[in-house]
């Protein structure tokens, strides 16, 4: 996906291809600001990480500069971030919304991060034109109210969100967008809202940019497959997996119009190595059951034997894998609709 940013005080526009979303929570400077956070999660029955900053990459799809997003819970609300964009090389910084499932968020942190659209400014200033990063201003507003205010001296320097970064074999590449982290709330609880806007401002050089979008609940989607009585998987065909890897078909046994939403066989013939597509994620929920085989997930270094399952809700990183022995599993796919 490739998107078109003016360059502040500029008449230059920056064309950006996306390849990659990053998402860092917990990333406030003040740690007993965020332990108190994490401990008011915690009491809300939010599952909430053993270590802290975190770290969610997230489908390069949920991005947009548009002024309008549709969400499928009832609770969704808006965070200002500040946004790294690279592209040629340089860094450059913008405003951006991290909107959240707050419902899903009960359940998984990163599944109510991928539930929802990440909004970015279409203006970007120059990283390297900011003669003090801890000055930079951000504020929101929800329905017209003051909702979040404050500076990036609230926030882990980048530096140090890019050896988080590190640590998890991350290198920032053209084509990568890093939401940094958000304020807490100011004058009250998280709340929902109709219309959303975020700024950003730099006060030694006046450059800014800004956002406003409106949110809308989206439809519940009927979910029809096609009415199927018992019949012998063995009729379908296996065919080449999407993106292909050498080594790995499905079987759509269903599927929900021309979507991801699908229940399907997925085969790993022995010695299938899926690297080159790095770890996943998903904007659906996911269910999985090892029929026969093993998978050897290369990330977190553990074998999955046959009669395991797992269920990955969206955004939930998984794989890479290998399947020296190769590997059948059953999975589930449906969409993050409340």
């Amino acid at each position: 996906m490739s998107f078109q940013f003016r360059v502040a005080s500029t008449d230059r526009s920056l064309s950006v291809p996306v390849r990659r979303v990053l998402v860092a929570g917990f990333t406030g400077r003040d740690s007993s600001g965020v332990q108190a956070h994490i401990d008011e999660l915690r009491e809300l029955g939010v599952p909430v990480p053993d270590r802290v900053p975190i770290l969610m990459p997230l489908p390069a799809e949920l991005l947009t500069t548009g002024d309008g997003i549709e969400v499928g819970g009832d609770f969704t609300s808006g965070e200002v971030e500040a946004v790294i964009v690279v592209q040629e090389g340089r860094r450059w910084l913008t405003v951006g919304s991290d909107h959240t499932d707050r419902e899903l968020e009960r359940h998984s942190i990163s599944g109510s991060k991928a539930a929802c659209p990440k909004i970015v400014a279409d203006t970007v200033i120059p990283l390297d034109g900011v003669p003090d990063l801890d000055a930079i201003e951000l504020a929101s507003w929800a329905d017209g109210e003051p909702y979040q205010r404050g500076t990036l001296a609230e926030i882990l320097p980048f530096a140090e969100i890019e050896e988080l970064l590190h640590r998890e074999g991350i290198l920032l590449t053209d084509g990568d967008v890093l939401f940094t982290g958000s304020l807490p709330v100011t004058g009250g609880p998280l709340r929902p809202a109709q219309t959303f806007r975020a700024a950003l401002r730099d006060p030694a050089t006046g450059a800014e940019a800004e956002l406003r979008y409106q949110v809308r609940r989206a439809s519940r989607p009927s979910l029809a497959k096609p009415e199927l009585e018992f019949t012998p998987v063995d009729a379908v065909e296996w065919t080449p997996t999407h993106p292909p890897v050498s080594g790995q078909t499905e079987r759509i046994l269903a599927r929900y119009g021309d979507t991801s939403i699908a229940t399907r066989m997925l085969r790993f013939l022995p010695g299938t190595d899926t690297s080159a597509l790095g770890p996943l994620t998903h904007d659906f929920w996911e269910e999985v059951y090892i029929l026969s085989g093993s998978l050897h997930d290369l990330r977190l270094g553990q074998t999955f034997e046959a009669g395991t399952y797992a269920c990955r809700p969206p955004g939930m990183p998984h794989g890479p894998w290998v399947a020296p022995e190769g590997c059948v599993t059953f999975e589930v796919r449906y969409p993050a609709v409340g």
